[in-house]
């Protein structure tokens, strides 16, 4: 029998045992998802120690997943000339609660230096993501694989994209003048789930290849195509802007944010989170005082 074949039938299987907890189920699917990409190129990560971050997704075939008719993807502009920053908004970073977003901590759970088990983004990110989620289609929500990181983890990522010859892909963990996106707080790696699966979205998370472009796709009928415009022009549509190496990765406040959306200056400089009792959640955010919130979308 096939790889794809056993998964499916793995999925049969434990349906029949009434596995009530979609958590439970997922973890125990998640090694035979690994298994299930292995066989495809587009699956591999930079380096083999993260094969199980490839396991925190799952391919939307598998689900039977259905997207509603989406928009092509815009032109996406490659030229780099991201904003140097000024100074900083001062706003702090906050733990991502909303029940449509899971945190799957993909670099916490494969323990990474420096890696973090909360998703932390500044105030007005994490409102935005989470108003985002909300305006979904049914039975969609996000999966955050990484947010906020620390100078340590950025180091790691981008020493061991360069040993593998894939550096053009990851941020130089540089503080100032133009700081890695995801030291200030306003970058975020995050997919699609489906009834809170985590997919797959025609790769698996960080793999570092043409296959995760954002429009490697676009020529291409299918559910990968359609739910990679979902993911983009929900989180366009709340002010964000993609990475067009990386179809997860979406920028609001940064310096590449500024640039592309023709400000002065972006809003962000690399930050690090208050004492882990002073850390705010978004249900302590009073969001209706929020009058930027529509300028900057």
């Amino acid at each position: 029998m096939s790889v794809s074949g056993q998964f499916l039938l793995t999925l049969d299987t434990m349906a029949s045992q009434s596995f009530l907890d979609m958590e439970a189920l997922f973890w125990h699917t998640s090694a035979l998802t690994c298994l299930f990409k292995g066989a495809d190129v587009r699956s591999r990560t930079m380096s083999s120690q993260w094969s199980v971050v490839d396991s925190l997704t799952v391919d939307p075939s598998v689900f039977g997943v259905s997207c509603p008719p989406q928009a092509p993807l815009p032109r996406l502009n490659w030229k780099r000339n991201p904003v140097p920053i000024l100074s900083d908004s001062d706003e702090p970073l906050v733990e991502v609660e909303s029940d449509l977003i899971t945190n799957a901590a993909a670099y916490w759970k494969v323990d990474l230096p420096g890696s973090v088990p909360v998703a932390m983004l500044r105030k007005d990110v994490a409102f935005r993501i989470t108003r985002a989620a909300n305006s979904l289609p049914p039975k969609f929500g996000f999966a955050i694989m990484d947010a906020w990181r620390t100078p340590q983890l950025q180091k790691y990522i981008y020493a061991s994209a360069r040993e593998h010859g894939q550096d053009a892909y990851v941020a130089e963990p540089t503080l100032k003048p133009i700081p890695s996106p995801h030291i200030t707080g306003g970058a975020v790696d995050l997919t699609l789930t489906w009834n809170g699966f985590p997919l797959s979205l025609g790769t698996a998370y960080d793999c570092l290849n043409e296959y995760a472009h954002a429009e490697s796709f676009e020529s291409q009928d299918g559910i990968v195509r359609d739910l990679r415009r979902l993911l983009y022009w929900t989180l366009r549509m709340h002010g964000f802007v993609i990475n067009e190496r990386e179809w997860w990765h979406f920028e609001y406040g940064t310096g590449r944010w500024a640039q592309l959306c023709h400000h002065a200056t972006p809003l962000y400089a690399a930050t690090n989170p208050p004492e882990p009792g002073d850390l705010l959640s978004p249900s302590e955010v009073d969001r209706d005082r929020n009058p930027e919130y529509d300028s900057y979308t």
